[in-house]
């Protein structure tokens, strides 16, 4: 006689296998590894199987099984432990023989769950931390941005000042220039009727033409 257990989970499992054999009380225990099957050899008919996700010790999988059931080892059973729920959320064991078929807690995919959503929560915060940066870096922009045209707006009327600084020096040294320009037209006739009144009053006082009045504009 002989029962075989497959595990059709991605997870490993222990298992124990007891049962009554002259008067001894018998296990078989070990690990089936994921997507693989174990075959044992047993001599006696009433005999219960236990399962227990993970690797565990033969007395954690024997007195705290996760999986149990009774079966009789004469019609060969084949247990199979596979995932079950739409959700994968639990884990049963069944056999081709029929009978009960108990479920348990999917440690595994609470695991998966767990790292998943682990996962999710860094990602998450990776993206926050992203995106205030991006946000840091819009602000900083947008200040530079500002500044750059503030200076600017500065400069410009830094120019127009300038510019109309230069005008206003331009113009004035037209002006200057213009007025320098009467004033000797002006002063022209009035330098040249003071030395004919000069050289004519000194002529007339000598009587005779003096040396002065060889200077005589004429």
């Amino acid at each position: 006689m002989s029962a075989t257990i497959e595990n059709q989970t991605p997870y490993y499992i222990s298992y124990c296998f007891s049962y009554q054999a002259a008067l001894n009380n018998v296990r078989e225990f070990g690990v089936v590894r994921p997507r693989s099957s174990k075959r044992i050899s047993q001599l006696t008919l009433p005999s219960h199987i236990y399962v227990k996700y993970e690797h565990q010790s033969q007395d954690d999988t024997r007195h705290r099984a996760d999986l149990h059931r009774s079966y009789n080892g004469i019609h060969h059973p084949t247990f199979y432990i596979r995932e079950y729920g739409a959700d994968r959320s639990l884990l049963q064991l069944t056999s081709n023989r029929g009978g009960d078929s108990p479920t348990c807690p999917n440690y595994g995919k609470q695991e998966e769950d767990r790292i998943e959503m682990q996962r999710r929560r860094l990602q998450e915060e990776e993206n926050r931390r992203r995106q205030q940066q991006i946000e840091r870096e819009r602000r900083i922009q947008e200040e530079i941005e500002k500044e750059s045209k503030a200076l600017e707006e500065k400069q410009v009327q830094f120019n127009k000042k300038l510019e109309m600084r230069r005008n206003r020096n331009i113009q004035r040294q037209k002006e200057t220039h213009i007025l320098r320009h009467v004033v000797e037209d002006d002063a022209l006739p009035i330098q040249i009727t003071e030395v004919t009144y000069i050289y004519i009053h000194i002529q007339y006082i000598d009587g005779a033409p003096s040396q002065l009045g060889c200077y005589q504009v004429r």
